[in-house]
């Protein structure tokens, strides 16, 4: 079977990845001349112009951005709804009006106050896709193979079995295997057993956001994640985490005894099948 079997079009996933877009609750109007749109063959870059009061200007950047009172997916442009908004920077629009103070009854710090600004809004096709419940995530995959050296027993050097292989002879194969990279961005907290599944094997069958591709049951095996905080544009401190699942066809609980032989189960004395990798449910524990 190949390695690809049971991929969907990316484009076919698009409506159920891009997760709620994000309510704008401000009101602005688009200046003459907006939108701009640049193409090429791999993206599409859309540019806006947008006038708003200046006291509503930060909260409307957060809300294009997806990053209001609450995690939403950033805004979707209304006819291209593949292009979301990934830039929005401002400036003041028309005279200054005078000092806006801040500090309380004493003011510890002023800024220039004026009646509008402006937004330039940037819109993209994102290397991210945006699930349902709104995390971010990323999907790549490489191909790799896990060499095995198989037992030499009852195998021989001529058809007449007169030259036997020796305990140094056992012939070796190539096990094709897929590294899974799954990179979540802008996580809230880690999850509480993110390091309880590494060295287990999902014991259902998972679905790739991004591929639509189907992982049988005790096909992937857990790997130590990569975890690290950062800090969101708007002050707040998520996690990025990247996951490492590697894909087995032949499941990870089934061995080869001999080349030509399909990968089997192995027993004890008492008949109770050996598990040396521990089947669990992870993905809903492990995971965001």
């Amino acid at each position: 079977m190949s390695i690809w079997d049971g991929y969907t079009s990316i484009w076919s996933n698009r409506k159920s990845i891009w997760g709620d877009p994000a309510a704008l609750s401000v009101s602005f109007e688009e200046l003459a001349g907006s939108p701009t749109v640049s193409r090429d063959m791999y993206t599409m870059v859309i540019t806006r112009r947008l006038k708003c009061l200046w006291e509503d200007v930060d909260l409307l950047c957060r809300e294009l951005l997806g990053q209001g009172a609450t995690l939403t997916a950033p805004h979707v442009f209304p006819t291209a709804q593949y292009c979301v908004c990934t830039s929005a920077d401002y400036e003041p629009f028309g005279k200054c009006i005078g000092q806006r103070h801040y500090g309380g009854s004493t003011p510890t710090y002023k800024e220039a106050d004026y009646e509008h600004a402006i937004i330039t809004a940037g819109y993209e096709v994102p290397d991210f896709y945006i699930t349902s419940t709104n995390l971010y995530i990323e999907e790549w995959f490489e191909s790799s193979a896990e060499f095995l050296t198989l037992p030499d027993l009852e195998l021989y050097w001529a058809a007449d079995k007169t030259e036997p292989l020796d305990t140094t002879e056992g012939p070796g194969i190539l096990v094709p295997t897929l590294e899974w990279h799954l990179i979540y961005h802008h996580v809230w907290e880690l999850p509480t057993s993110i390091l309880d599944a590494v060295g287990q094997v999902q014991n259902t069958e998972i679905i790739s956001y991004v591929t639509g591709r189907t992982f049988a049951a005790n096909t992937l095996l857990y790997n130590p994640p990569t975890f690290r905080p950062q800090v969101r544009g708007d002050g707040l401190p998520v996690w990025e985490i990247e996951y490492r699942l590697t894909h087995r066809a032949t499941e990870w609980n089934k061995f080869y005894k001999r080349a030509d032989e399909t990968p089997r189960s192995i027993y004890d004395g008492d008949g109770t099948r050996i598990k040396p990798y521990t089947e669990a449910d992870w993905w809903g524990d492990a995971l965001p």
